[in-house]
């Protein structure tokens, strides 16, 4: 019976851990982590720590996300930058140390440009469908109106 309801508890736990595991719901804690203790970081804890976010936004961009959870990512990534605006000018300086320290990683910078290269192109291609969509729809009333216009017309 022990084994029946420690197996039924660990099954039940990854289901949450599968569920939270997202990388929007990654990066939205990483990013309430910093808001609440990342003015009291070293220079250390902040490389592990964007290295962690540079991992997510990577994991994410080679993830091939649709629409809405790029849409969401970018609303989380946006609420990540105004944390990091908020630092104190102590902890930038830090961010800032952190950030060389990872450049160094020739590894992980490929790995950046490549997921940049990826999330631009993200970028355009759900920007372009939803001016499509708007045309679509900007499209449909036009034919509406010329319709109503032939109908006066006789």
């Amino acid at each position: 019976m022990k084994k029946i309801i420690f197996s039924f508890c660990m099954a039940l736990m990854g289901c949450f851990a599968l569920t939270s595991c997202s990388p929007t719901s990654k990066l939205d804690s990483l990013a309430e982590e910093i808001k609440a203790d990342g003015n009291s970081w070293d220079v250390d804890t902040w490389e592990e720590k964007l290295t962690d976010a540079i991992e997510i936004i990577c994991d994410f961009a080679e993830s091939d996300p649709s629409k809405e959870e790029f849409k969401e990512f970018q609303k989380i990534n946006k609420k990540m930058d105004k944390v990091m605006e908020k630092l104190k000018s102590k902890a930038q300086q830090k961010v800032e140390k952190a950030y060389k320290r990872i450049n160094k990683n020739k590894e992980l910078s490929k790995r950046m440009e490549k997921a940049g290269n990826k999330m631009r192109k993200l970028e355009r291609k759900y920007s372009r469908s939803s001016r499509d969509d708007d045309d679509d729809d900007d499209d449909g009333d036009d034919e509406e109106e010329e319709e109503e216009e032939e109908e006066e017309d006789w």
